[in-house]
């Protein structure tokens, strides 16, 4: 767009140009148009510095905020500067919300929604807090079932003779990493901006990452922001004592296949989130989300084993105090390589050695030769080895538990116990200040995993034997992985979160090969 004026407009005049132009295209307008470096002074009668103001001069679609004044954007019909704007998005680069008009068109022009009276108008803006998963506010309360939401909130500003009615509201995701179900998402409107007495709307649909609530009717001055979690869930429904939960269908920086990940989004309330830890080679091979490797689920592929160019997953803290906990981590793997009876020295595929052969109280789960081993003592010797080998090519469950009080230890493999052991009663293995998904805490060229891991899970606790059920059920129904029925009795069971068996193995033992299932399960 091209606009000449014969003579200098008035400055009142300059900022209804201003504003029909920064509504028209989603440009935040300067809070400093007179460029002496002080924000918001008086323009002339009330109009000041950042104000969206109306082709009368008199009607504000928009006065500056010094806390919302960010991304601003708006629906507005202004007859006078032949506006009419349906629906809006701000233009800036960390902008993810657009609105319509009762919907949101391709283009302004299909959406057929008038506003109904000359000056109304729907305007927002926001706080420019974080947008990102990682960066939401926990521990929510007072909004109904919503424990999380977005820390980011905007403000509305609604006005007019005759106002706007329902809207829809779009928030982009991209990138965010943010879940990809539509259900884990409430959109939370308020008369404050602390958010109370809100009003929730759960019917919220995923277009890729365009998530999308309809009907939604604002009051001027609302605030509204996203939750992110309608329940509380985890891995088998078990949340209780939950630090570390990687998912590679949610939280990856990415989802386009056999694409570099650098952050992976811890999905637990913790917030352990993970991090690329490169070798200091010069040309540097990193992990690849790879979309549908194990039973049409996503994998993260760590490579290049042996090479100072590797990259592995390093978590930013520490997902467990080195008292009780349960390690747990679904990987799929042709490796063959590994030192007997050293921990250091063998691929991890959860790792917490910190600094080679100190003999530190050092805890994970690695591979040699194809067999899994489990330590969670000082020193570098495997507490518990399988006997049998895993490295098949085909997904596998492994658990590990450690009760620090006798210093108890347990290994299984897909279900089936593959050992026990009693080491280091009493000791708290917290030497590691956090654990590498691929290697160990700190890098070493022997340790590096080759192979898919899609999901690790860490519980500051012992599970029972009823919560391994339901986690194991969990990833094997996601994974498609047979639980072992070998010990008889409750093994290879399969239960949902609630705890109700949905496979009885022992039942159904003529039957219990390749078991597979489809399965919807909120908790």
């Amino acid at each position: 767009m091209v606009i000449s004026f014969s003579a200098r407009p008035s400055d009142t005049d300059h900022a209804q140009v201003q504003s029909y132009l920064a509504i028209k295209y989603g440009i935040n307008l300067s809070t400093d148009t007179d460029g002496d470096a002080i924000v918001n002074e008086n323009i002339s009668g009330s109009l000041d510095e950042g104000d969206y103001v109306g082709s009368d001069g008199s009607t504000f679609y928009w006065e500056y905020d010094a806390t919302y004044s960010n991304d601003v954007a708006g629906i507005v019909r202004d007859d006078n500067s032949c506006l009419d704007q349906r629906q809006g998005k701000s233009e800036s680069t960390d902008a993810i919300v657009t609105i319509g008009n009762n919907t949101i068109a391709a283009t302004n022009q299909e959406n057929t929604n008038a506003l109904t009276t000359d000056r109304d108008h729907l305007m927002w803006g926001n706080a420019d807090a974080a947008r990102e998963f990682a960066s939401r506010t926990t521990g929510v309360t007072g909004i109904g079932s919503v424990t999380e939401r977005m820390t980011r909130i905007w403000h509305i500003n609604e006005g007019g003779a005759t106002g706007v009615g329902n809207t829809t509201v779009s928030f982009d995701l991209a990138g965010l990493g943010y879940s990809s179900n539509a259900s884990d998402f409430t959109f939370i409107q308020s008369a404050s901006a602390s958010l109370t007495s809100a009003t929730t709307y759960t019917n919220g649909t995923l277009n890729g990452d365009e998530l999308t609530f309809t009907g939604i009717n604002f009051n001027d001055e609302d605030f509204f922001t996203l939750g992110t979690a309608v329940s509380a869930c985890g891995p088998g429904g078990v949340t209780t004592d939950l630090n570390l939960w990687l998912r590679a269908d949610s939280g990856t920086n990415t989802s386009t296949d056999n694409t570099a990940i650098s952050s992976w989004t811890d999905q637990s309330s913790s917030a352990n989130n993970a991090t690329n830890v490169d070798f200091p080679g010069s040309t540097i091979i990193n992990p690849l989300y790879q979309d549908s490797e194990i039973n049409f689920n996503p994998a993260i592929q760590i490579q290049d084993p042996g090479s100072n160019n590797a990259s592995f997953i390093g978590t930013t803290s520490l997902p467990t105090t080195g008292a009780d906990f349960t390690l747990i981590a679904i990987v799929e793997t042709g490796q063959n390589t590994g030192t007997q009876g050293n921990f250091n020295e063998s691929p991890a595929i959860i790792g917490g050695e910190t600094t080679s052969g100190t003999g530190l109280l050092d805890f994970g789960l690695v591979m040699e030769s194809g067999q899994v081993a489990f330590n969670a003592s000082s020193g570098d010797a495997f507490d518990i080895e399988t006997t049998g080998t895993f490295n098949d090519n085909f997904p596998h469950i492994l658990t590990a538990t450690r009760v620090q009080t006798g210093g108890s230890l347990a290994l299984f493999v897909d279900g089936n116990s593959e050992g026990t052991a009693t080491v280091g009663s009493g000791l708290t293995l917290n030497e590691a200040g956090s654990v590498g998904i691929g290697n160990h805490d700190s890098e070493e060229l022997a340790s590096q995993f080759d192979g898919k891991i899609a999901e690790v899970i860490v519980f500051n606790d012992d599970l029972t034997a009823a919560e391994q059920t339901r986690v194991e059920a969990y990833l094997a129904l996601k994974y498609g992985i047979t639980r072992s029925n070998a010990a008889g009795g409750d093994a290879g069971d399969y239960a949902n979160s609630s705890g109700t068996n949905v496979w009885d193995a022992s039942a159904l033992s003529a039957y219990h090969h390749d078991v597979a299932g489809l399965v919807s399960d909120d908790g």
